[in-house]
């Protein structure tokens, strides 16, 4: 069906993303990764075919190839969003340092929303909000511990709802009172949630 479906709306990428996700799951991660690059012949630059393809390649147990290509891409455009792809494909690696590095570098380069437009994909999918990828990037730093870059990441993000005039819930607040806490330093925790 799904098949069916791309032969007849090939322009759809919500298809082609349907097919790699099944074969995904079901383990077929050979055949995964060739729908995956069918996927980026079509659109080079979308972020999910990107991000995917790197973590087919580690269930491949083509980590180095996977990361090649996706730090490629990601230099390409060197911005928060696609930093905090590669601290993903790194943290699913188990690279705790090259994920720190990765956040590091996300947190000090330009964060914004990562927009689709309807005429690349005929759809709205593929939108991720810079609200969104700092949320997790704090997260992932605080899970590890490196409180630093947390805090790295968290001014970041309150630029970012700055700039949007205060678009999205300044969660950054919790992730700075959180670090602040940890560190003992208790009236800069107050303050981050006063």
């Amino acid at each position: 069906t799904i098949l069916q479906r791309i032969k007849s709306n090939s322009k759809q990428v919500m298809h082609h993303k349907g097919l790699v996700s099944i074969l995904y799951r079901k383990g077929q991660f050979n055949e995964a990764r060739e729908a995956c690059l069918k996927c980026l012949e079509r659109w080079p630059d979308l972020w999910w075919p990107n991000v995917m393809l790197s973590l087919i390649e580690l269930r491949l147990d083509r980590a180095k190839e996977g990361e090649e290509r996706l730090l490629a891409w990601v230099k390409k455009h060197d911005d928060f969003q696609r930093w905090f792809f590669a601290a993903h494909f790194y943290e699913k690696a188990g690279e705790k340092e090259k994920c720190i590095a990765a956040l590091r570098k996300a947190a000090h380069s330009p964060l914004d929303d990562l927009w689709v437009r309807w005429e690349d994909t005929l759809e709205h999918f593929g939108t991720h909000s810079g609200y969104s990828a700092a949320y997790y990037a704090a997260l992932m730093a605080y899970r590890a511990r490196r409180l630093d870059v947390c805090l790295e990441v968290c001014a970041a993000w309150e630029q970012y709802i700055e700039v949007k005039q205060g678009y999205g819930a300044p969660g950054f607040n919790v992730f700075q009172a959180a670090c602040y806490l940890n560190q003992s330093k208790f009236e800069d925790a107050n303050a981050a949630i006063g």
